[in-house]
């Protein structure tokens, strides 16, 4: 793969691009989390586009995939909207186009303080 063609791919992309980019995010998940589950749905999601399968139906951790500039936002929202729909999830996995890196360290204490581990991949 040409590194330098992926990165230009990735840059360009535009929220109406997010169906290809779950699957993007999906594909580079799997090999680690092999329960993982895809959430994502036009209609909604509840605030994940995929889970780790639980047998107890009470999910621990979920993913979410963005394309958006605003990142802190959008892992805000994620974590509020997760913290009501499913407050069992503990680790939160935002995978984005956007280079996060260590940007996240004061959005990561601040999850943290509400019971979510934040765990940025870019």
């Amino acid at each position: 793969m040409n590194i330098s063609l992926f990165k230009m791919a990735l840059e360009r992309l535009e929220p109406s691009d997010w169906a290809q980019f779950e699957h993007l995010c999906s594909a580079f998940l799997v090999p680690e989390f092999t329960s993982l589950r895809t959430m994502a749905h036009p209609s909604g999601d509840g605030g994940r586009d995929s889970e780790m399968f639980s047998p107890e139906g009470k999910p621990f951790i979920a993913a979410q995939y963005s394309v958006t500039d605003d990142w802190k936002s959008k892992i805000r929202q994620t974590a509020n909207r997760l913290l009501s729909t499913f407050p069992t999830v503990k680790i939160l996995i935002y995978m984005s186009n956007q280079q996060i890196g260590g940007r996240a360290d004061e959005l990561k204490k601040e999850l943290l303080d509400k019971g979510i581990s934040l765990d940025p991949r870019d």
